[in-house]
């Protein structure tokens, strides 16, 4: 404790109310920002409706030969005819998929995640808070902040 501060002094009153502000912002402040800037990119964000119509689909998948990268063809009803193979020296065989399972269509919408990035910067750089999740929860980074911020905050009242 400090007894030379005078609190009835103003540059103190200036600093409390400063930090009252800040209280107030901060926890408010961070995940509106962050919500809005996910909302902005929602439609480019959320492939949701797109990975779960692939599940359970007949396809055709071909697998980039250095990477996890993977590309899908839906089979039309009628005809199995197999894609042409472009760029061999770049893509594997393709392989026909009777049924294709969840974990082959998140591979594919996070693929096509990334190229999206690649596509728009400005994505890229607000990668840190959808990353770490799978495209359909690209949001949840709110949550999990508004959650932090409850389970800190919350233990000055108890």
């Amino acid at each position: 404790v400090d007894y030379s501060i005078n609190c009835a002094d103003s540059s103190h009153k200036l600093f409390k109310a400063y930090a009252l502000a800040m209280t107030l912002i901060y926890p408010i402040g961070v995940p509106f920002l962050y919500w809005r800037l996910l909302e902005h990119a929602q439609s480019k964000l959320y492939l949701d409706p797109g990975q779960h119509n692939l599940v359970g689909k007949k396809a055709w998948k071909r697998q980039d030969v250095g990477e996890e990268k993977w590309e899908f063809i839906l089979m039309d009803v009628e005809g199995e005819e197999k894609p042409s193979d472009d760029e061999p020296e770049v893509w594997k065989k393709w392989e026909k998929v009777e049924s294709v399972s969840e974990d082959e269509a998140l591979e594919f919408a996070i693929y096509i995640r990334s190229k999206i990035e690649e596509e728009h910067p400005t994505l890229m750089r607000m990668s840190f808070l959808y990353s770490m999740y799978e495209p359909w929860c690209y949001n949840f980074e709110v949550k999990e902040t508004v959650r932090k911020l409850i389970l800190t905050g919350g233990l000055i009242f108890f």
